[in-house]
């Protein structure tokens, strides 16, 4: 009976250890697996840069193709705009229009310039006016001050022939309180005061004159003031009409040159049309002739011959340009194809994270076996022992030797040396 649960034993082991040994085959193929997936997915980055790459030269061969496209577009609406504008400077109203339009200009500026002109001499007359009346002023003034002068002179002559003792300085002072106090003894009294009120309305006119001089002066001044900004005005917008005028001259010369310009590429333009269509003519003249005459067959299979490689090149271009839309298409799939793939690859790495989970569970499950394992071999091993406690051991002759091995007791652990060499494969290491 013992042997046979051995027997059983050593199978569960030999199962045991296939199972181990196809876990490690099967974690070798995952370790392949995953290797393989990651050349594929570093493939797949590189396809998905090439159609990246090829995406970025079709959006600039397109943006290129749009920006030629809008150039065209653009030299075929100034085509158009020159053309209108030959017609335009061809017609003799527009001219005229043009040509009146420039004089109305020319003479509203020589209008406005004479006004400026007519305005300045009239402000020049206005200043000399006034510093006119300011030299009246200061004559009528020079003879008021001379009649005060006189005047005074007259009172003193008088207050001198009655009071000569008195000094020059005192003698106005003494003149006025005589006057007042015994005018019988200078004059009457009626030529006191007529002469006492001309004094004073003579000092009143000085100060209403002295106010109005200063008012004048003032006014002359804010009149200067005001002619001077005018003048400046008006030669800035003198200046202003130069300039108008002369940017107008430009103008109208540049005008002028693009037509000349637009005359001489319309006229080269007639030229090589009509040299064109004297070509084709004498062209098609010499085919009808060639045709008429068959002695000259080569000459229109030569002809022919160049029209078929005119053919041949066409078509080769629409080829070319066929393919490349091909290939941008075929480009396009590829992109597509690669992301199919890698949407592909992201659930396969999900599922090979899902199947470490489960090989790392296999592991916990293969170290569970592994203890189970050891328990049955120190279980085989008490097994083994046991048959050999039975038997009783031989007898042995004394020896007098010091050192000498005694058998194990009950209470020791028993030797593990056949476990050791059964299990001593790497896997249980």
């Amino acid at each position: 009976m013992s042997n046979n649960r051995i027997d059983v034993v050593n199978d569960r082991i030999n199962n045991l250890r296939r199972i181990v040994q196809a876990s490690d085959v099967e974690k070798e193929q995952i370790k392949n697996d995953i290797s393989i997936l990651k050349n594929g997915l570093e493939k797949v980055e590189s396809f998905q840069q090439r159609a990246i790459t090829a995406e970025s030269k079709v959006a600039v061969l397109q943006q290129i193709n749009s920006s030629l496209s809008q150039q065209i577009n653009d030299l075929t609406s100034q085509n158009a705009q020159l053309i209108n504008d030959l017609a335009t400077f061809r017609n003799p109203e527009y001219l005229n229009t043009q040509n009146k339009s420039f004089k109305k200009q020319i003479i509203s500026t020589q209008a406005q310039l004479s006004m400026n002109n007519q305005e300045s001499y009239v402000h020049s007359n206005e200043i000399k006016q006034l510093q006119n009346i300011i030299v009246e002023m200061q004559n009528k003034h020079q003879q008021d001050l001379e009649m005060r002068d006189n005047l005074i002179s007259k009172l003193r002559a008088n207050a001198n022939i009655s009071h000569p003792s008195l000094n020059e300085n005192s003698q106005i002072t003494q003149i006025s309180s005589s006057v007042i106090q015994e005018p019988d003894n200078l004059f009457d009294k009626q030529n006191a005061h007529n002469n006492q009120q001309q004094l004073i309305k003579y000092q009143n006119e000085n100060l209403l004159l002295e106010k109005q001089l200063t008012h004048i002066k003032h006014e002359f001044a804010e009149y200067k003031k005001k002619s001077k900004k005018h003048n400046e005005k008006s030669k800035n917008n003198g200046k202003k009409l130069e300039k108008e005028l002369d940017e107008t001259r430009k103008k109208f010369h540049i005008l002028k040159k693009k037509y000349v310009q637009n005359k001489e590429d319309f006229i080269s333009l007639q030229t090589s049309y009509h040299s064109v269509v004297m070509k084709s003519e004498s062209l098609n003249s010499e085919l009808q002739k060639l045709k008429n005459r068959k002695s000259k067959n080569e000459e229109l299979i030569k002809f022919s011959n160049e029209k078929q490689i005119l053919h041949d090149k066409i078509n080769k271009a629409e080829e070319t340009i066929a393919q490349e839309r091909d290939n941008a298409h075929q480009m396009k799939m590829r992109a597509e194809k690669a992301e199919a793939e890698l949407t592909q690859l992201r659930y396969i790495l999900k599922i090979m994270a899902n199947n470490e989970k489960n090989m790392q569970k296999i592991d916990e499950d293969n170290e569970n076996i592994i203890e189970q394992m050891g328990k049955l071999g120190f279980k085989l091993d008490r097994y083994h022992d046991y048959p050999n406690k039975l038997i009783p051991p031989p007898k042995r002759k004394p020896t007098t030797s010091p050192a000498r091995r005694l058998p194990p007791k009950k209470h020791e652990q028993p030797k593990l040396q056949s476990f050791r060499r059964q299990f001593s494969s790497p896997y249980f290491e």
